[in-house]
C-alpha cells in the first residue's frame, strides 16, 4: 500500500498529472485517473484545514476574512502576531508530518512499453509501486 508523508502530497499529484498526459494503455490511463482522484481528494482535504488555520492565525479585514497578499501566482497572509505565525506553523508541520495511505498506486505495467521521463516516476514517490520480479542488469565490474 503506497504511503507518503502529507508533505509530498502536492509533488504526487504533479507527477500524476504529467503521467496522465502521456499515451497509455487503456488499464493505465483508468489507473492513472482514479489514484490522481484520490489523491486529489486527500490534497483539497489538506487545503481545507490549511484554510481554516488561515482563518484562525492571519489578520482579518472589517468582514472578518483573511487578508491576502498577492506577489506573482503566490498569495500569502499575515499573521496577527509572532505567537500566531508559530501556532500556525507548529499545526501546519504536524499536519504535513502524518502520512497519506492509499490501496494501490501505479504499477509499471500500468505504463505500457513508452519512454517515461524518470522526473515523473520520482515525483510519484511510493505511488509508483515497481515489481519486485524485474531483475536489473548486474553493475560493470
Amino acid at each position: 500500500m503506497p504511503t507518503i508523508k502529507n508533505e509530498r502530497v502536492e509533488m504526487v499529484l504533479m507527477g500524476l498529472g504529467r503521467l496522465a498526459q502521456l499515451r497509455l494503455p487503456v488499464a493505465g490511463a483508468l489507473r492513472v485517473r482514479k489514484v490522481s482522484r484520490a489523491v486529489q481528494e486527500h490534497w483539497d482535504d489538506l487545503q481545507t484545514v490549511r484554510g481554516g488555520l488561515i482563518e484562525q492565525y492571519c489578520k482579518k479585514d472589517e468582514k472578518g476574512k483573511p487578508i491576502p497578499t498577492q506577489s506573482g501566482a503566490q498569495v500569502t497572509y499575515e499573521f496577527e502576531d509572532d505567537e500566531a505565525r508559530e501556532a500556525f506553523m507548529a499545526q501546519w508541520g504536524e499536519l504535513m508530518a502524518q502520512e497519506f495511505s492509499h490501496p494501490y498506486g501505479v504499477e509499471e505495467a500500468h505504463l505500457g512499453k513508452g519512454d517515461i521521463e524518470p522526473s515523473i516516476l520520482i515525483a510519484l514517490n511510493e505511488f509508483f509501486v515497481e515489481t519486485d520480479d524485474v531483475a536489473l542488469p548486474a553493475p560493470p565490474a
